[in-house]
């Protein structure tokens, strides 16, 4: 544990790596104070239960994929190449840890951390607005194109860790299912209109 986190930072650190190994059921407030070693009340001044607790960790969570928009929209040269780096390292992070993000959506689910999930939804609004500005994705409301977009990775992370261990390679390659996902919004070239013989 590194020795310049906080108390509460390292319990939250200890949290999601038991949530990673041994998932919901292995986090209690008992498990992680003996993890940073310390006694068994230490963890209640930081946390009123488990749930408090398991909303540090989404809020990290959160945190994290705060952390892919803005990198994307920082290293991007255009929004469509934002959305889609933005889009390839979620799928690359939702697959190396399929279970802090299925906490994301259960947090939010029951009313935790609303702030945080809109203003992830905002954001990949915002870059969907910018790119259809662009002229580089198709029209219409730019928060229906986002939650299109969220609720499908919400949905193949799902499928992913539904399906393992019987060799699921659902969200193995984010390089080619990032193109195969956005071309669901990409603007497409104009048809040209065939013409009548004279």
């Amino acid at each position: 544990m590194e020795i310049n986190l906080s108390t509460k930072e390292q319990l939250v650190v200890a949290a999601t790596s038991l949530l990673d190994k041994g998932g919901p059921g292995a986090v209690t407030l008992r498990a992680v104070g003996d993890a940073i070693g310390v006694s068994q009340t230490a963890p209640y001044r930081h946390f009123k239960d488990k749930r408090d607790l398991m909303e540090a960790v989404a809020r990290e969570s959160f945190r994290q994929v705060g952390e892919i928009l803005e990198e994307a929209m920082r290293s991007a040269k255009s929004p469509m190449q934002a959305l889609t780096l933005a889009v390839r390292e979620y799928f690359v992070l939702a697959r190396r840890y399929p279970l802090r993000h299925r906490l994301l959506f259960e947090v939010s689910e029951h009313g935790g951390l609303e702030s945080e999930a809109r203003r992830a939804f905002d954001t990949v609004t915002g870059l969907i607005a910018a790119a259809q500005h662009a002229g580089e994705v198709q029209d219409g409301d730019p928060a229906q194109l986002s939650a299109l977009i969220c609720s499908t990775i919400h949905g193949l992370a799902n499928f992913e860790l539904i399906g393992q261990g019987k060799d699921s390679v659902i969200i193995r390659d984010a390089d080619s299912l990032t193109p195969i996902l956005l071309n669901l919004i990409v603007k497409k070239p104009a048809q040209p209109t065939e013409t009548s013989a004279a």
